[in-house]
């Protein structure tokens, strides 16, 4: 009988090898090792030389001249194995040869090696059908990594082997051979197309253990899905239904596809639960965080959340040492709500990422940075003043302990630390924080301009407030300077800025200046509504300060407009009671409303007429009261 072809499907007799190999028939495997054609190798022709038998001494005359005579000849040398002939198909180099060709030098070596490896196969089947694995793996392995005499095998016949060293390496709990084997005789389609649907599922439950042991997930996802997609899990015990669902849902997500991770596991859950009682502690973290991880990334946050709570809940879990999965899952899961502006959530989520990673060390430099920074942010929003300054602390101690802890990050956390000590009335905090700042050229260097402008306005707040009014003026003068829109703050903040500065200027007594800073407020409703009333009645009673000694009347009008903005104020307010001082000094209430009404008929003033009304109002209510 002639070697069967690559390119024909194995015959009723091959099939029938088969099965007598799986029965113990020792003698079945091969019927055609004993044809030895003699067949010029490529372009080479080989002759012997001397006449004495073992003399295997060989004249080439030509090198091969193409790839398949090159490896055809590097088999017979001994350079590749068998297996090289099947070739791959994605790589154009490396093609596939015909065993047909593969001829073994015609001399009493080759032919004594042959025989061996016929030997070593017999022997191999002898040692598996008695429950020898080691020893049968040892002998099937010498019989294919002979080249002489693997080089004589078909491609059906190279499957058989590879699939008998298969079973032999499983057995023995080789899984690395195991992998490997399997793997080659699946590539050989003529030995795998002549499987019966059972034996291909057999080889692939097994195959996916050993991917599994070997940790080659997408090995093991291939032929996991391969047995569930034959229907194969439906005829497993229940406890390997579980093991494929759950293996299978680790190789998912392992390379990324959550979804199906997310189904294998919830398959898993839901139909072998008492295959999850097997598990041990660690793998039980490890299967509820993965699966939360799954509904992560496809969107179902709280069913996330309850799935590992549910994990969490549970007396096994506090004898488990927090895992890495544990850590993403909580990363991920801040992240999330950090996105969606569930600040709570996203709080929780961060410090119960960090104090997992304290025992395991998992979170990357830039990871940890940037919790540090969202938790400051989170506080911050929601006025936890004291755990922001926290946050800004640990995250620069933390950062200036890196290498790459850059300008910018430093910056960051500078300004929020300082603007949390502002709003904690830490001022000598605050001016600290960004006097080192500004001092540091780096970090100037990086600053873009609303932060810059930030600075400058936070140092004039602090300056006016700890009554530093040189400094204020200073800090806001170069605000006004850089920005002078004030665009890059709030618009209650461009009003503050213009009030201070125009009371550093009353304080200085350069009213002129005053003057001009308190005008631009007026003429926009926005920065005077921006305002809160104390702050108004002390501007109109400083305006009302300067006018008097230049313009009565609007003096008159701007005092009344300070008394009707500090109405319901004690009278122990400074100001306040500064402006009543000054009201005093206009005479009556009945001189004060004649001159009103004059300004009204008046047609060279200035002020409109209803400013003019408005303040008679006033006039009238301080009189009633």
């Amino acid at each position: 009988m002639k070697p069967t072809p690559f390119n024909n499907r194995p015959n009723n007799d091959q099939r029938r090898q088969v099965q007598q190999i799986e029965e113990g028939d020792a003698t079945g495997l091969f019927w055609n090792f004993t044809q030895v054609q003699r067949i010029g190798i490529g372009d080479a022709a080989i002759e012997m030389r001397g006449g004495r038998a073992g003399d295997s001494s060989i004249c080439i005359k030509q090198e091969p001249t193409n790839q398949t005579s090159i490896i055809n000849r590097d088999i017979q040398l001994g350079k590749r194995s068998a297996n090289d002939a099947l070739g791959d198909p994605n790589d154009p180099k490396k093609p596939r040869v015909d065993p047909v060709s593969l001829t073994n030098i015609p001399n009493p070596i080759s032919e004594t090696l042959i025989e061996r490896g016929k030997e070593n196969i017999k022997l191999g089947n002898i040692y598996s059908n008695k429950g020898l694995y080691d020893q049968a793996k040892k002998y099937y392995e010498a019989a294919l990594n002979c080249p002489v005499f693997s080089a004589t095998l078909t491609e059906f016949e190279l499957g058989v082997l590879n699939g008998c060293l298969g079973i032999a390496c499983f057995n023995s709990k080789d899984y690395a051979g195991t992998k490997k084997y399997y793997e080659a005789c699946l590539n050989c389609p003529m030995y795998a197309d002549s499987l019966s649907a059972d034996q291909l599922n057999r080889i692939n439950w097994n195959l996916g253990i050993a991917c599994y042991e070997e940790k080659d997930f997408p090995g093991m996802k291939k032929a996991y899905e391969a047995c569930l997609a034959s229907g194969y899990i439906l005829t497993l015990p229940v406890d390997d239904q579980g093991q494929l669902y759950e293996r299978l849902g680790h190789a998912r997500f392992d390379v990324k596809d959550y979804a199906g991770a997310k189904d294998a596991f919830w398959l898993c859950l839901s139909h072998c639960k008492a295959y999850i009682t097997t598990l041990n502690l660690a793998q039980k973290e490890l299967f509820y965080f993965c699966l939360g991880y799954a509904y992560l990334e496809g969107g179902l946050y709280f069913k996330a959340e309850e799935v590992c709570e549910t994990w969490l809940k549970s007396d096994e879990s506090v004898n488990v040492p927090p895992s890495p999965q544990r850590i993403n899952f909580y990363a991920k899961l801040g992240d999330i709500y950090f996105e969606e502006k569930l600040d709570n959530k996203a709080r929780d989520a961060y410090e119960t990422c960090l104090k997992c990673d304290e025992s395991v060390n998992v979170l990357s430099s830039v990871q940890r940075i940037d919790f540090y920074s969202k938790l400051m942010t989170i506080c911050y929003n929601n006025k936890d003043y004291d755990a922001a300054i926290t946050y800004c602390k640990t995250g620069l101690k933390y950062g200036e302990s890196l290498n790459d802890f850059s300008p910018a990050q430093r910056v960051q956390f500078n300004i929020k630390l300082g603007i949390c000590h502002f709003r904690k009335n830490n001022y000598d905090e605050a001016q600290a924080t960004y006097d080192t700042l500004l001092n540091c050229d780096e970090s100037v260097n990086v600053l873009n301009s609303d932060q810059r402008n930030h600075v400058y306005y936070t140092l004039g707040m602090v300056n006016f407030l700890t009554e530093k009014y040189t400094e204020a003026k200073k800090n806001y003068k170069t605000l006004l300077k850089n920005d002078e829109s004030l665009s890059s703050i709030t618009l209650t903040g461009r009003s503050v800025v213009y009030y201070q500065l125009g009371t550093v200027y009353f304080l200085r007594e350069n009213y002129t200046k005053m003057k001009k800073i308190y005008e631009t407020l007026l003429k926009c409703n926005k920065f005077m509504n921006a305002l809160g009333p104390v702050q108004r009645g002390g501007l109109y009673w400083r305006l009302s300060t300067y006018y008097k000694h230049n313009d009565f009347s609007m003096a008159i009008v701007y005092i009344l407009f300070s008394l009707g903005n500090f109405r319901g104020m004690p009278d122990t307010n400074k100001e306040k009671a500064a402006a009543l001082d000054l009201y005093k000094t206009f005479g009556s209430p009945e001189k004060i409303g004649e001159s009103l009404l004059a300004l009204i008929r008046s047609s060279t003033s200035t002020m409109p007429k209803k400013d003019i009304w408005r303040a008679i109002g006033i006039l009238g209510q301080i009189n009633q009261v």
